[in-house]
């Protein structure tokens, strides 16, 4: 009973927050809800959210039992209660009950394709701690053995604010556990997901607030910004602060109970788990005023910024992150031109970047940490401050050049994509000969590939990449490896106003500090092993060789 009545007082304090007036409680027994797995329990469920709705506000309590559902429709002034034991689980349908009627191409709506879904409301919330499950039906848009449509997404909310999600756990979410496009004002707080595609999409969205979450995706990104074009507009990703949360890659489903499985080593795309926090790929409205702060990434791809389809990506701060067993490359910045979104539009821009205080141990040594535009957008005004990466190493330049640890599914026999109405139909994946043997330093430029470290192959570095990029500044920066790696540590190349301040590189085998490829602006200093220099052009020069890890 203290347990009831403290998740009672609860929520009456949200909603308090959240809109004015005493809250009555609706519970779904009263609507005819029966526990026990059988019932079509959306029914009651949708049936006391419309009456919360109708008397101005309150909550709809689902207790403990599992209940099976199709579609849950959300409204304004209404908080969805899953109380401790309640499992609402997303139903098979059948050739008698369903989820909403498919299209005459069989598939859902665009915007339907969800077990509950929300549309132009404000004030309401979903609270937990209960648990949605979409395991066996919630896939990509057709479960393989189910003859009927199923949804691809676990909740969709669409262009809607003042909203709260906290406490509730998700297991198997399809393509997108949870799809906030076009909202305003969300708070989303000690969320448990533990799913197999993206785990919380926040797509042209302002004001939103992420903390305390924790998000298991092995075949996608874990927390990721987009700014599409889904609602037939450029609109941006703004005003978003993610802190306190912990991202993976562990095997799918094995995050909630307890058993944290790596028997899966590869995502579809052959690349290792992903389960990261990312913004992109969708950029057509880009991204500004983002803070990301103390969060934590294991067994995952690291921190990914990606401005590929016009948006401009400006005014980022990621701070106090923490990376173990990173599978591509733990820091990535990309500016490319994909070309999504209205027609006529050039390439955007990423700028004032700001990364510091993270710490990373055994990174994937492949593809480094690149910072790469492209030749007529370049990356500006991005500063590193006190970072430590660990890489695996155990690579040569001769890896560089037969490329034969590359992922052959970034090529065109792998996956045949082609680009949008501004890349004149060039494929979206690097071209198979881009990544064939080659002189280590014959980098493509991949400018209409969709953005992952592994388009441009094994690196000549193993420590940092930076192309088609000015103003860039690495402070009290330690970069080694743990197995001996003979590549350069760090390459330069179509690069201007660079500053290396208080570097530390650390390798197990001999190898250039640095290697600089059409270099303009360098400056050197304090950084031990190299001296203090300035270099006002490089076109082809090595500098140093770094000092041996003590053992």
């Amino acid at each position: 009973m203290k347990k009831i009545f403290c998740r009672l007082l609860a929520v009456l304090l949200c909603q308090g927050a959240l809109f004015a007036g005493t809250p009555s409680f609706y519970n779904i027994l009263d609507f005819g809800a029966r526990p026990g797995g059988c019932e079509q329990a959306h029914v009651p469920i949708n049936a006391a959210i419309e009456a919360a709705h109708a008397a101005g506000g309150g909550t709809v309590v689902v207790p403990a039992g599992q209940w099976l559902c199709f579609g849950i429709t959300l409204r304004s002034n209404v908080t969805l209660l899953l109380e401790s034991g309640c499992v609402i689980k997303a139903a098979r349908p059948t050739a008698e009950a369903g989820y909403v009627e498919p299209g005459p191409d069989g598939r859902y709506p665009r915007w339907n394709g969800s077990l509950i879904y929300a549309e132009d409301i404000h004030d309401a919330a979903v609270v937990g701690p209960g648990l949605i499950d979409g395991s066996d039906v919630v896939t990509r848009g057709f479960g393989s053995d189910i003859p009927y449509p199923v949804p691809s997404r676990i909740f969709t909310v669409r262009e809607s604010r003042n909203l709260l999600f906290r406490d509730f756990s998700v297991r198997m979410g399809g393509a997108r556990v949870l799809w906030l496009v076009g909202a305003d004002n969300v708070i989303l707080q000690g969320l448990r997901i533990d799913s197999n595609r993206d785990g919380i999409d926040i797509d042209c969205c302002r004001h939103v607030r992420v903390s305390d979450c924790t998000v298991n995706c092995l075949n996608d990104d874990a927390i990721v910004l987009k700014s599409s074009y889904s609602l037939g507009r450029v609109q941006a990703c703004e005003d978003i602060t993610i802190t306190g949360c912990q991202v993976s890659g562990f095997d799918p489903g094995t995050f909630l109970d307890g058993s944290y499985g790596r028997t899966i080593d590869e995502a579809p795309d052959l690349d290792g788990p992903t389960g990261r926090i990312k913004f992109g790929t969708e950029s057509v409205g880009g991204f500004r005023g983002i803070t990301v702060s103390n969060c934590i990434f294991e067994r995952s791809r690291g921190l990914a910024l990606e401005c590929v389809d016009g948006g401009i990506l400006e005014d980022v701060n990621i701070s106090n992150i923490v990376m173990r067993d990173i599978c591509t490359a733990p820091l990535f910045l990309r500016l490319g031109h994909r070309g999504r979104g209205p027609e006529g539009r050039g390439p955007g821009a990423l700028r004032r970047i700001k990364l510091s205080h993270i710490t990373v141990d055994g990174a994937d040594a492949r593809y480094a940490s690149p910072f790469v535009g492209i030749s007529d957008a370049w990356i500006e005004d991005v500063s590193v401050t006190d970072v430590l990466i660990r890489y695996r190493g155990g690579l040569s330049l001769s890896d560089a050049e037969d490329q034969q640890l590359s992922n052959s599914f970034f090529t065109a026999e792998g996956i045949n994509g082609v680009g949008g109405p501004n890349t004149g139909g060039l494929p979206t994946r690097a071209r198979a000969e881009d990544i064939a043997p080659r002189d280590a330093y014959a980098i493509p430029e991949c400018r209409t590939a969709y953005p992952e470290p592994s388009i441009f192959g094994v690196l000549p570095a193993w420590g940092l990449f930076v192309r088609y990029a000015r103003r860039i500044s690495f402070r009290d920066v330690r970069i080694e490896t743990i197995e001996p790696d003979s590549r350069p540590a760090i390459v330069l190349m179509d690069a201007e106003d660079i500053r290396l301040d208080g570097l530390s590189i650390s390798n197990a085998a001999s190898a250039p500090a640095l290697v600089l490829r059409g270099v303009r602006n360098l400056q050197v200093s304090a950084s031990p092993g190299l001296k203090d220099l300035r270099i006002k052009q490089a076109d082809d020069k090595t500098i140093g060789t770094v000092r041996l890890l003590a053992r």
